[in-house]
């Protein structure tokens, strides 16, 4: 007999999986929707041309805006890219059903996405998309400026609570909104402030604007507030990763979208997306540089 915790978590994969194959089945065969059709929301995508560039979309799947669109205006920009496409297309309406039109049917070439839908919908070996960059796992916590928060309606009711305003915001919107439901804790009844990123919900904590807000905990956080005035609100939380779309062994389009995710990463001003690690790494100073005597010479 499998232990309690081992049957809990095989049960837990199995309906994980179940749901994606019946989310995959649903959006292959409503009626209505042609299949291989792409989400077009104008108001969650951005699109960049490159001149004279062929016919072909470079397409990108994440969620933010802001980092999708820097990306869009970075690889518009960069050679590797430009010899084989003629726009770039961000697109960041990230949901379950989104992401199993794009990424089960093989449409986005850059997507970020949880292991588990890769594995499930068997992305790989299908399409090809190969891990380029992860980021670490999480937990995620109710932090307080004053007091430890206590997770109860009791004591939450009265509280201004800040979040992120992005639904797929696992530790400040996601998880913080399943435990006020767990507690029976209707959202109209709550004090609820959003912000914009992760740093402006702690500078909303520090200035006051709220009593507690939901986000992961990290080093750099020390510096700021009280560890012991933290509330552990999940278990492990996986990062999720980049994956690239290889339909061949194109090292430069490899090393080109690899460098900037990681470069961006290190500019990015939420300290955790800074944690960007690269995977499958190439000699990719060389292929660079082979790759700028071709540009310099064909000009």
């Amino acid at each position: 007999m499998l232990p309690k915790r081992t049957a809990m978590n095989a049960a837990a994969l199995f309906l994980f999986v179940c749901t994606i194959f019946t989310l995959w089945w649903w959006a292959q065969n409503r009626h209505g929707v042609e299949v291989g059709a792409i989400p077009a929301l104008d108001s969650q995508q951005s699109v960049c041309s490159i001149p004279r560039g062929k016919p072909a979309q470079f397409y990108i799947y994440g969620s933010g805006e802001q980092l999708v669109r820097q990306l869009a205006e970075i690889y518009c920009q960069n050679p590797a890219i430009q010899r084989l496409y003629g726009s770039v297309k961000g697109y960041w309406g990230v949901s379950d059903e989104n992401t199993l039109q794009l990424l089960g049917k093989g449409i986005a070439d850059l997507v970020l996405v949880k292991e588990s839908f890769i594995q499930a919908l068997k992305a790989e070996q299908t399409h090809g998309y190969t891990k380029i960059a992860t980021y670490p796992s999480y937990k995620a916590f109710f932090i307080s400026l004053k007091e430890k928060p206590i997770v109860s309606k009791e004591y939450l009711i009265d509280k201004t609570i800040g979040l992120v305003d992005y639904p797929t915001s696992r530790s400040a919107h996601m998880i913080p909104k399943q435990v006020f439901n767990r507690l029976g804790l209707s959202l109209d009844k709550l004090k609820l402030v959003y912000a914009s990123s992760h740093s402006n919900l702690r500078n909303m904590l520090e200035s006051g604007e709220v009593d507690i807000i939901s986000s992961y905990w990290g080093e750099e956080d020390k510096d700021r507030f009280y560890q012991r005035y933290t509330t552990q609100i999940s278990d492990d939380i996986i990062g999720a990763s980049w994956y690239l779309k290889m339909t061949g062994k194109n090292d430069q389009l490899f090393c080109a979208v690899q460098e900037a995710l990681l470069g961006l990463g290190k500019q990015n001003d939420t300290p955790y997306f800074k944690k960007i690690e690269q995977v499958n790494t190439l000699n990719c100073a060389g292929v660079t540089r082979a790759l700028a005597r071709e540009t310099a010479v064909g000009q």
